[in-house]
């Protein structure tokens, strides 16, 4: 018999007549010892009691401190009809367990027996496939640092690394979280991936090239990106949104609240809230809603539309754009306005019927709307086009003055009116002998030989009789007429006889004008620019003059002065590539004037790692920009990139340049490292190539480009 520790103890035992062998009661009641292995235990306390006639019953506790394997015995000892007898009735071992306790903890076999059920677990290899085997959910293998939670995270993050992966090309159909939408199996459908990213929290998606995506549903604070996606807006809610990369993007859409943003983005026939496009090509015609629009660092390479429609109060701000842009009305509702940066042309449609445009940079202005809309041109680069296309001392003033030279029947009656009266054989010959003549007589006079007004009285009385010149010198009009009468002038262009005169006119006058021509807050020199001498109305030409290598004005002679008479003249400067400001000088004696020009400054390319390359495009005088360069008979096409790019740039890609007419530049947008193939048959002769690399500067001009 097996005991507990601490467990409850009964027994039982008889008394009989000793001479009989009937039942009897012993004569007193009898008692009960414990004998733990081998001593008598008086902590075990038995009590006898008495259940019937020569019937008794022992009761007790295992005392806690016994041990499983500890062993004790019971003896009683009783006095029967006088007699006195002991007996030992029962021998116990004590365990810390039953037997059923061990049953209990196994439980009840599946099988057959435990065996079998143990049997039937498996192998190692049988147990390693059923764990791996069984499916993730969101309540199991969740417990913290545990291998099934690691799992779970390698799961979730290495098959979907963040984003909900769509293919409507090639994908599969499905919603079971971590199966469908992962990088390796993604979805097929928009509605799919939407159910998954509402399981997963997943917001951003990945679209596979080729893919169509259609917006079904508010697709507010959601990430779209990949690379020639199309993107259909549907008409759904799009506040907070961003989408990366799409090829095409179309169609209605709304807004409340935070931007949209559309990044690397081609923007077709679509209406858009308020929202924000950069590095992107727009098209449209993009309907506009009322608030605030931000275009970026956009372009367009056929012309692009916005229509501010109907809505009230609409803005946009336009940053770095270039190409074409047309602007449809404006002003229709409440106040418009258009904040422009950049180098292109704008278009207002005749429906335009107020607002504002501001313009900055090099901005071509094509106005239909009837002068409705007010133009702000304040911060435009447009001075020097302003300058030539002025009628009257712009380029049309001078083909006037070309024009009014005087034909061989008009000189030779001036070569009358200019000999006067008395005139016989006299020539220049005999004018310069005269004069050397006295020259050599009037060399060693004193300082004040007469009383200057005697002077200047016989002076007057002398241009008196001479009259007034019409070419600004006595000298001017006597040569001119030299000059036709010799033929040579019949046979000169109308620019040699303009050169001829603004010669003569420049060096005439009391007092020398020096003028420098410098680079802006520097003492860099400008040299070869035309500078211009007017009147202070600035309705006569006066002169035009060359700078030379140190930036100073040259006459006819190649000296570095203007002889002026005293007066206020009005300076205008020129160069391929320079800004200057109008100049007022006021001569009064000898001067020396400085004029500084800033010069024009290639557009950035707008990516990090892409080169503006410039190439100047002016016609034979150097000074005036072509009117037009044919773009699709002047490319740049990479033959090579420096690197593995997916980007805007590939090998092979050919583009047309961006000319403007306003600064006389053609340029191209590439990639740095590249190596380039340019084909200018406009600028050069046809067929020829140039092979340059492009360097890692944001801006290049082409003669100063590696030739490879």
């Amino acid at each position: 018999m097996i005991y507990k520790p601490n467990g409850a103890f009964y027994a039982e035992f008889s008394t009989t007549k000793p001479s009989t062998g009937a039942a009897q009661n012993a004569d007193a009641l009898p008692t009960v010892t414990a004998t733990k292995n081998g001593s008598d235990d008086a902590t075990f306390t038995l009590t006898a009691a008495n259940l019937a006639t020569g019937r008794y019953k022992i009761t007790g506790t295992v005392p806690a401190g016994y041990v499983s394997g500890d062993r004790f015995q019971v003896s009683v000892a009783a006095t029967v009809d006088t007699v006195a007898g002991n007996a030992v009735i029962g021998d116990y071992l004590v365990d810390t367990s039953y037997s059923s306790d061990n049953y209990s903890r196994l439980g009840s076999p599946v099988g057959a027996s435990v065996s079998a059920d143990i049997a039937a677990v498996g192998t190692p290899s049988t147990i390693a496939d059923a764990i791996c085997d069984e499916a993730l959910t969101g309540a199991t293998h969740n417990v913290a640092n545990s291998l099934g939670r690691r799992i779970r995270a390698m799961q979730e993050y290495e098959g979907y690394f963040g984003l909900i992966w769509i293919d409507t090309v090639n994908g599969t159909a499905g919603t079971t979280s971590f199966e469908n939408g992962t990088s390796t199996n993604p979805s097929l459908t928009l509605a799919d991936a939407m159910t998954l990213s509402a399981a997963t929290k997943l917001t951003q998606f990945n679209i596979a090239n080729g893919s169509t995506i259609i917006l079904a549903s508010d697709s507010s604070y959601l990430t779209f990106m990949g690379h020639a996606w199309t993107l259909a807006l549907g008409g759904q809610a799009i506040t907070g949104a961003r989408f990366f990369d799409c090829a095409n993007v179309s169609g209605v859409s709304t807004s409340t609240g935070v931007y949209p943003h559309f990044a690397h983005c081609s923007i077709q026939t679509c209406t858009l809230p308020p929202c924000v496009i950069h590095n992107g090509d727009i098209h449209g015609p993009i309907t506009l809603l009322a608030g605030v629009y931000y275009i970026d660092n956009c372009y367009t390479d056929d012309g692009a539309i916005l229509d501010f429609s109907t809505a009230l109060d609409t803005s946009a701000y336009i940053s770095n754009f270039a190409g074409h842009l047309e602007i449809k009305n404006l002003g229709n509702a409440g106040t418009d306005s258009v904040d422009i940066v950049g180098n292109g042309q704008i278009t207002l449609n005749a429906n335009c019927v107020g607002g504002t445009i501001h313009l900055h940079g090099n901005i071509e202005v094509i106005d239909n709307s009837g002068g409705l809309v007010t133009i702000d041109e304040n911060a435009s680069s447009t001075t020097i086009t302003n300058i030539l296309n002025n009628a009257t001392y712009g380029l049309s003033a001078v083909k006037t003055l070309i024009d009014a030279i005087d034909t061989s029947t008009e000189l030779a009656a001036r070569f009358t009116e200019i000999k006067g009266a008395g005139w016989t054989t006299e020539t220049l010959k005999a004018i310069k002998d005269v004069l050397d003549s006295v020259h050599a007589k009037t060399t060693n006079l004193p300082t004040d030989p007469a009383d200057e007004s005697l002077i200047i009285a016989a002076t007057d009385a002398i241009m008196t009789r001479l009259g007034i010149p019409s070419s600004g010198s006595v000298s001017a009009d006597i040569l001119a007429i030299q000059t036709v009468v010799t033929g040579s002038a019949l046979e000169a262009t109308s620019q040699s006889i303009l050169s001829e005169v603004q010669k003569f006119v420049t060096m005439q006058g009391l007092y020398t004008v020096t003028i420098t021509l410098y680079e802006t807050a520097t003492t860099t020199p400008i040299p070869g620019a035309q500078v211009a001498i007017l009147n202070s109305a600035k309705t006569s030409l006066l002169g035009v003059v060359t700078t030379d290598v140190n930036g100073q004005t040259m006459d006819g002679d190649g000296l570095d002065r203007i002889a002026r008479n005293a007066g206020t003249y009005k300076v205008l400067c020129a160069k391929a590539g320079v800004t200057f400001s109008e100049t007022t000088v006021v001569v009064d004696a000898n001067e020396t004037v400085t004029i500084y020009g800033t010069p024009v400054a290639l557009p950035a390319s707008g990516s990090a790692d892409a080169c503006t390359v410039g190439i100047y495009c002016f016609q034979q005088d150097s000074n005036t920009p072509m009117t037009a360069v044919n773009a699709e008979r002047n490319k740049a096409t990479i033959t090579n990139l420096p690197y593995s790019y997916n980007g805007k740039y590939h090998e092979g890609q050919s583009m047309s340049g961006t000319y403007n007419a306003t600064t006389g530049l053609l340029t191209f947008k590439l990639v740095w490292g590249a190596k380039v193939a340019f084909d200018l048959k406009h600028l050069g002769k046809s067929g020829e190539t140039y092979h340059r690399t492009i360097p890692e500067l944001p801006t290049a001009m082409f003669e100063d480009l590696t030739e490879e």
